[in-house]
């Protein structure tokens, strides 16, 4: 018998302030600017992502850029 497949994606945080202000590096770890804020909010309705049920499980790094990026490609759904 055959398991069941599980998909795994990698997703990279939006973009966030050292990505687009040289002065943006000395900041121990910078947020994501209107733009990265922008493109992680478009992560629902990735194709890929949209036809999830829910994810089983969200692991990003601790910095504040991949934790904005996880919330806001979540939305506002809910999955407890």
């Amino acid at each position: 018998s055959h398991g069941q497949w599980v998909r795994v994606y990698f997703i990279r945080h939006g973009e966030a302030r050292h990505n687009v202000e040289r002065e943006g590096w000395k900041e121990r770890d910078p947020p994501l600017t209107t733009h990265g804020e922008e493109q992680a909010s478009r992560l629902v309705d990735h194709p890929l992502l949209a036809k999830l049920q829910r994810p089983i499980l969200v692991a990003v790094s601790p910095l504040r850029r991949t934790l904005q990026t996880a919330t806001l490609s979540l939305g506002s759904q809910s999955f407890a």
